[in-house]
């Protein structure tokens, strides 16, 4: 009953952003599995191309974390389990066409001799999909993943 009211609590434009997630949750998990994730980002990064900024910096950061609590619903529940590197290309890409300027982390720990990666989105320095001390949990490496890789010429 939980999850029903989660879903009606949704306003009509994070409605159709749902519906849109969960098509693009697939294509995200699809496209990891078949090309890997460079040609999945770089992908991503091309098309469509991404808007002039259309949020002031507040309204920016509202509907940054609007459309990563929607990702968050589809990631848990759709009908692929979203992992976090899935959930965050998919709030990334989203984020970028609407012209908000994020950053696609990641981040790397090593517990109890086990070898563990998170990725997670963030803009202006904030994380969107995860707590605020993941930084710390998870140092992520220095790189912008969202940013295309530099080909050598």
């Amino acid at each position: 009953m939980r999850e029903l009211a989660k879903l009606r609590a949704l306003t009509a434009p994070e409605r159709r952003l749902f519906l849109f997630c969960l098509a693009g949750t697939l294509l995200v998990s699809a496209g990891l599995a078949i090309f890997g994730f460079r040609r999945v980002r770089d992908a991503m990064s091309r098309w469509p191309k991404p808007r002039e900024a259309r949020y002031p910096a507040p309204a920016a950061l509202a509907r940054a974390r609007s459309v990563a609590r929607v990702v968050a619903i589809v990631a848990g529940r759709g009908p692929v389990r979203a992992s976090c590197l899935r959930r965050s290309l998919l709030l990334w890409w989203i984020l970028r066409h609407d012209g908000i300027e994020t950053a696609l982390r990641i981040g790397v720990s090593r517990e109890g001799g086990a070898f563990h990666a998170h990725a997670w989105v963030e803009h202006s320095g904030l994380p969107l999909n995860d707590e605020a001390d993941i930084a710390r949990r998870f140092p992520p490496f220095e790189q912008n993943f969202s940013a295309p890789a530099q080909r050598a010429s």
